[in-house]
């Protein structure tokens, strides 16, 4: 994200810095590219989630090869794959229903909602952890209008496709830091921001290695901070 906003900028003409608190670029991309294995492996971020243009823009410009994903999913119990595929099918009924629910009533929870429905225990626990594995958020504190509100984005971009780069996800933001004009005295790693203070004209902020722990401070016309969503 902070890669992103910093290639926006330099593209704009502004002079900018990133501040990084990893040793390296891309957030929740993280590939590991091993000799022994003929793919790259993607720890994070590991698939484009339908047809995005802020994704897709990048991996047309950048020529990167992407392919389209099968779905293909095991299940998993006490050690033992289980094939029940159609134990899934109640699940995008659940889902649906619940779409509705957001649409027609106030907003709850997504365990509230499914304490109100008459579904099989087995089925309200797959889409619990549907629901909580993708949207990285507990069941009790996620809400069914937001969860509404992402499947009608994802319908807008082909959210029931997904697609891998064969080259590993990362090539992305090496693509993003590779279109910078100086990208060793815009981009700081190790840099680990402690403070902003709001100042007359402009911000203070001060941040700490992470290899020396020395702190330091950079005087800005401005601070964006950004949050991967």
């Amino acid at each position: 994200a902070g890669l992103s906003a910093l290639a926006e900028l330099d593209k704009a003409g502004v002079n900018a810095i990133c501040l990084e608190a990893r040793d390296r670029i891309g957030g929740r991309i993280f590939t590991v590219h091993d000799p022994a294995c003929p793919l790259p492996i993607d720890l994070g971020a590991e698939f484009i989630h339908g047809r995005p243009p802020e994704t897709w823009n990048i991996v047309e410009s950048a020529r990167l090869a992407a392919y389209d994903c099968t779905e293909s999913a095991a299940r998993i119990e006490d050690g033992l794959i289980v094939d029940r595929a159609e134990a899934w099918l109640p699940v995008d009924e659940i889902m649906s229903e619940m779409e509705k629910a957001a649409q027609a009533g106030p907003d709850r929870s997504f365990r509230d909602f499914l304490a109100g429905t008459t579904y099989a225990d087995e089925a309200k626990t797959l889409a619990t952890s549907y629901v909580e594995g993708f949207n990285a958020a507990h069941d009790d504190r996620i809400g069914i209008a937001s969860l509404a509100q992402d499947s009608r984005a994802a319908d807008e971009i082909d959210g029931d496709r997904s697609f891998r780069l064969i080259s590993g996800y990362d090539a992305v933001p090496k693509y993003l830091l590779s279109r910078l004009n100086s990208p060793d005295a815009s981009l700081r790693l190790n840099s680990v921001v402690e403070r902003l203070v709001r100042r007359r004209g402009g911000v203070l902020v001060t941040f700490r290695s992470a290899v020396t722990g020395i702190r330091d401070t950079v005087e800005a016309g401005a601070a964006v901070i950004t949050v991967p969503l």
